[in-house]
């Protein structure tokens, strides 16, 4: 079984049944596809894995985005992508997604997404983290009441009357 071959300045690496390959088409002159050879692929632009990569973090990407060359095909992550773009392309849902526009905008995202988030990358740790706990307004309120006003000694009912809230409600929000 000849594999999938990618000869780049610095190195070559292959795709087999076994390993999928993540490559840079900019700094991949030459792929080697042997005869019979099938295999799935998914092309996506760096502008738009760094702006979805963006909108995830929801911060600027300052550093390059760099994805592990290969993972194992058996895994979960590639298992899953390959069901996606089997699904996304059949032509049962193909032919309806160049219809409606806005689903084929969210699709999209959505494969980019998945990509981001399974397929090993410099990203992978934040990208993990568990999302912020966003705090209640009125705690946000009296955080920055605080934070704006460090000469003022306030007590915690006049806070909490200062919020819109009562005591007992805003040290609930403290302690989340």
């Amino acid at each position: 079984n000849n594999p999938l071959s990618c000869h780049c300045r610095h190195e070559s690496i292959g795709a087999t049944v076994d390993v999928a390959v993540a490559m840079y088409m900019m700094t991949s002159p030459s792929l080697g596809i042997p005869d019979g050879y099938t295999h799935y692929a998914l092309f996506l632009a760096r502008s738009l894995r760094v702006e979805r990569l963006s909108v995830l973090l929801n911060r600027p990407i300052v550093n390059s985005l760099v994805f592990e060359s290969q993972i194992a095909t058996r895994s979960l992550s590639v298992t899953a992508l390959r069901s996606m773009l089997l699904f996304v392309t059949s032509s049962d849902f193909s032919d309806e997604l160049n219809r409606a526009r806005l689903t084929a905008v969210r699709v999209h995202e959505m494969l980019i997404d998945f990509v981001l988030e399974s397929w090993p990358n410099s990203y992978s740790k934040a990208l993990n983290q568990p999302p912020p706990v966003v705090a209640p307004r009125h705690v946000k309120f009296a955080t920055d009441f605080i934070r704006d006003n460090p000469q003022k000694t306030i007590c915690g009912a006049e806070l909490a009357m200062l919020t819109g809230t009562s005591l007992r409600s805003l040290q609930a929000g403290f302690r989340r």
